[in-house]
């Protein structure tokens, strides 16, 4: 009987070779596909392959289009697609091709359901290792991994003697676009050679972290994790030609090693095995061509990131590669948009990573891991603007709602204002609506800190118009294109009545239909509750 697989991911490289090795596979029945926004291309999968009744788009814009172009299959819509599409798709397999920390959590998920994951996501692993290991460890579910170098080492791990030990594990790096660049100009080279890699197809991001070789030191961290073995004893090398992708050296002094083809259709066909392909058998031709083939050390001055990364990680082994991934990934971001140069995104990696793992504490429980990447994507932010977190001698304070703050915390604000600090108050909301009851709002803690320090907080949000003038920009749309809706007359409303934007008031909330003209700010429409919107004429 056909195994039942989830692709994740489907649109990208990686889910782009595994559909066509799963086109004529009859070992399995693929089931549900996800992607973050491709509309065209996802109908375009269904139309291939009839067999898939779930269809996820991140994009919750998009999902409308899609369910109209795909009226024979489930379509699901919204951030947590990857999580749900698990469930009501129940698979046999999932397959995890979703770039960065977004494919976390659902590696996590598929294993807690006993699926069998096949993972191509280097976050899974990177951040949450510990996490993944110990739900292995329970019992739960199996891994079987995508990269070409740890399925190399998979390979040879599997044909070692039993009478052998191994000293070490190995794998292999291209080296990435900028391997022959002139070391000094490294940072200010153009994005067109940053993106030329040179033996690999592969997305802008991950091209990116080749060149700085952050990817590299992912992967000996992500071996570490695989096959349990510490990070001193995992060895990379740089192989230029990329037909070597990693293997074992034996306490004997020789090793078992995997030369094959660089494509990615090797590592996916292993996967898609469940680990049972073995190496690639060497034709006389290949036997000719490995004599020919050799290896670089990592050059520390070209690729200082490498050591970097490895050398935090081994200090603070629970924090600091979630803090440098999520780091890396804003950063690298920012590179690709043109608001940095290649440079900084080194500047920015080890400034930041070094300060925000330092003052973090270990991540105890799940929550705690998607604190710490909130907190290091925060800081990379502020530091892409010229900003850094300090928390004893800030110029700025700023107060945003934390509903676990106490008396301590609010002090040690207090005193940072009080010794010079400006405070900068991020909401105005007096109170805000919950079932049954209110709760204390932003605005009112920002009144208690303009008392306790006789400091005026200027107002960035609702109603004030900066918060309004940034977001049209960034949208680029103007007044008459949108409609501000909420439940407070005071913020919501208010912003939009004094704009001229057209508003809608949901009675769920803060205020009444009552409280209109007591407060005398007006709104163009009320409803009751955000369903009465479903069919609403605003004409």
């Amino acid at each position: 009987m056909a195994k039942k697989i989830v692709l994740l991911g489907a649109t990208g490289s990686i889910g782009t070779q595994a559909l066509s090795l799963l086109k004529d596979n009859s070992e399995y029945e693929l089931v549900g596909i996800t992607a973050n926004k491709n509309v065209d291309k996802l109908v375009e999968i269904v139309k291939e392959f009839p067999t898939i009744k779930f269809v996820g788009i991140v994009a919750d814009s998009k999902a409308k289009a899609l369910k109209e172009a795909l009226p024979e299959v489930e379509v699901l819509s919204g951030k947590s697609i990857n999580l749900t599409i698990i469930d009501e798709a129940n698979p046999d397999v999932v397959l995890n091709s979703i770039l960065g920390f977004d494919g976390f959590l659902p590696s996590l998920h598929a294993l807690k359901k006993d699926k069998i994951l096949l993972l191509a996501n280097k976050e899974t692993l990177v951040v949450g290792g510990n996490f993944i290991n110990e739900v292995l460890a329970q019992g739960h579910g199996k891994l079987i991994p995508i990269d070409s170098e740890h399925v190399a080492v998979a390979k040879c791990l599997a044909e070692v003697p039993q009478d052998k030990k191994v000293k070490e594990l190995f794998i292999t790096a291209s080296g990435g676009a900028l391997r022959d660049y002139p070391t000094k100009a490294i940072g200010t080279a153009p994005i067109q050679a940053v993106l030329a890699h040179p033996t690999w197809k592969m997305g802008p991001k991950i091209t990116v972290d080749s060149a700085t070789m952050v990817n590299k030191a992912y992967e000996v961290i992500e071996a570490s994790m695989l096959f349990h073995y510490p990070l001193k004893d995992i060895k990379a090398v740089i192989n230029r030609e990329s037909l070597i992708h990693g293997g074992v050296v034996l306490e004997d002094g020789t090793s078992i090693y995997e030369y094959s083809p660089n494509t990615m259709l090797t590592p996916i066909k292993y996967a898609l095995s469940l680990g049972t392909e073995k190496r690639h058998e060497l034709t006389d031709e290949d036997k000719e061509a490995v004599k020919n083939l050799k290896t670089e050390d990592i050059d520390k001055n070209r690729y200082p990131m490498f050591t970097f990364i490895l050398s935090l990680v081994g200090k603070y082994p629970s924090r600091a590669a979630i803090v440098v991934n999520a780091v890396d990934e804003e950063a690298v971001n920012a590179y690709l948009n043109g608001e940095i140069r290649f440079g900084d995104v080194e500047t920015i990696l080890r400034k930041v990573s070094s300060s925000v793992t330092r003052d973090s504490d270990n991540p105890k429980e799940l929550k705690d891991v998607l604190d710490l990447d909130e907190k290091a994507r925060d800081a990379a932010a502020l530091e892409n603007e010229g900003f850094i977190l300090d928390d004893k001698h800030p110029d700025f304070v700023f107060i945003g709602l934390d509903k676990d703050a106490t008396y301590q915390s609010y002090s040690k604000a207090l005193s940072l204002a009080l010794n010079g600090a400006k405070i900068i108050g991020t909401n105005n909301d007096r109170i805000l609506a919950k079932p049954g009851g209110f709760e204390v709002g932003n605005g009112s803690v920002v009144d208690m800190f303009e008392y306790a320090t006789c400091q005026k907080s200027p107002r960035i949000g609702k109603p004030n118009r900066p918060i309004l003038d940034l977001c049209l920009n960034h949208f680029h749309l103007t007044k008459d294109e949108i409609v501000l809706l909420g439940d407070n007359l005071e913020t919501d409303i208010k912003l939009g009545y004094e704009q001229n934007i057209e508003t809608v008031l949901v009675q769920t909330g803060v205020h009444k239909k009552e409280d209109i003209e007591r407060l005398q700010i007006y709104p163009t429409h009320v409803v009751d509750t955000l369903m009465d919107l479903v069919d609403y004429n605003f004409d």
